[in-house]
């Protein structure tokens, strides 16, 4: 819903911004990028992750953009994010000759 009314406004503004006269194509398009980028950008949650020990898992609650994670979930997390970035780079070098 709320990404909705985001997108619509942003199409309302990018249709006025299509009707200018006296502006070349090429700035249209790329002022209506810069905008889409723009509610693009605004939508994405910035979630806080709170890290918590076995202890205190009861304090706080969770809401959209705060999540109660332990230190296993980050470190898994934090792992798979390498892992990815070694296969792509073990990926290119197998490409070569030897």
């Amino acid at each position: 819903m709320r990404i909705q009314k985001k997108l619509k406004k942003t199409q309302k503004q990018a249709e006025v911004v299509m009707s200018q006269e006296g502006v070349t194509e090429y700035n249209k398009l790329r002022q209506v990028s810069k905008m889409y980028d723009r509610s693009k950008r605004e939508l994405k949650d910035n979630k806080k992750y709170v890290v918590s020990s076995k202890n205190t898992t009861g304090h706080g609650k969770d809401s959209r953009n705060v999540k109660h994670v332990d230190k296993r979930m980050k470190k898994d997390k934090r792992s798979l994010k390498i892992r990815k970035q070694r296969q792509v780079h073990r990926r290119h070098k197998k490409s070569g000759k030897f």
